[in-house]
């Protein structure tokens, strides 16, 4: 969960826990004591998690306001790839695929090249993956 989403439902909860207990206990809290609320929770449940921040400029402030530790996104792992030319009569065909849990849709693709490396042809398929 997004430090924004965080701040959003804790401060959506320090107002139902102050219209609470003005309506069943008779206390009127004061609005600071709200906010206050609202930093610590927000700043607690910021610190304590292990994901990682994202580059929104409008993420970044509200981390600032409530003093989260900003932790940034890993390094991409990047891994070198060599291609094989085929024989010399021969045709190539490097295919991949990737699927995604939520919304269920999958793709495949293909692409066909000939000994020198010039593509002769290629191909891509989207599915939406049923769960039936």
């Amino acid at each position: 969960m997004k430090i924004c989403d965080q701040s959003y439902i804790n401060i959506i909860n320090a107002i139902w826990l102050n219209r609470n207990q003005s309506r069943f206990q008779d206390k009127v809290l004061n609005w600071r004591t709200a906010i206050n609320l609202i930093t610590a929770k927000v700043s607690t449940s910021g610190n304590n998690t292990a994901k990682s921040s994202s580059i929104s400029m409008h993420e970044f402030n509200i981390m600032k306001y409530f003093n989260v530790s900003i932790k940034p996104p890993r390094a991409p792992i990047i891994r070198e790839v060599i291609w094989m030319p085929p024989l010399d009569t021969w045709i190539k065909i490097n295919t991949d695929g990737s699927y995604v849990k939520n919304p269920a849709k999958a793709s495949i693709g293909g692409i066909f090249r000939n000994n020198a490396g010039i593509c002769v042809g290629c191909c891509h398929r989207d599915f939406r993956v049923s769960n039936h």
